[in-house]
């Protein structure tokens, strides 16, 4: 019996299954964004008392990390349910959020706050050892808070 030879992948096809993965990627990260949006209106729209339930859990000063278009939503709903957001991080140097301090790397940080709130799932295992290296606090990753408040029967405000 003759052995068939394998072709070698050309150029072309390793070209195309590149993008297909880096295409996967982005549209993985897209539905993240788009799910963590949804559950953010829906918190907004059944009038949750989020600062109710964080304090329930020990949390009355908390830093976000991360302020993309998540992050930005997420900023606006803690500030609408008066929770006292201390300071957020993000990388991007340019960044500035109205009236409230921005610090662009977690050697800033300080550990004056009870928890982190970390919007990126996708770098949340890098984010979070980076802080556990500069300060000792809770870090929760966005998208389990809003899970949780979505799903347990919190009071409404």
């Amino acid at each position: 019996m003759e052995e068939v030879a394998k072709c070698d992948k050309t150029v072309y096809e390793e070209h195309m299954e590149k993008r297909i993965r880096n295409l996967r990627s982005l549209f993985e990260k897209e539905m993240t964004i788009s799910r963590n949006l949804f559950l953010l209106s829906i918190i907004s729209m059944d009038n949750k008392d989020l600062k109710g339930f964080l304090r329930m859990q020990g949390i009355y000063r908390t830093a976000l990390y991360g302020l993309g278009k998540a992050g930005q939503v997420f900023l606006r709903l803690l500030r609408l349910n008066n929770v006292d957001v201390v300071y957020v991080v993000d990388k991007n140097p340019n960044l500035q959020a109205d009236k409230i301090k921005v610090i662009h790397s977690v050697e800033e940080m300080t550990s004056d706050i009870d928890a982190v709130i970390v919007t990126s799932e996708f770098y949340f295992p890098e984010i979070k050892e980076n802080i556990e290296c500069y300060i000792d606090t809770r870090i929760i990753l966005m998208r389990d808070l809003l899970d949780y408040v979505v799903m347990d029967p919190i009071p409404v405000r």
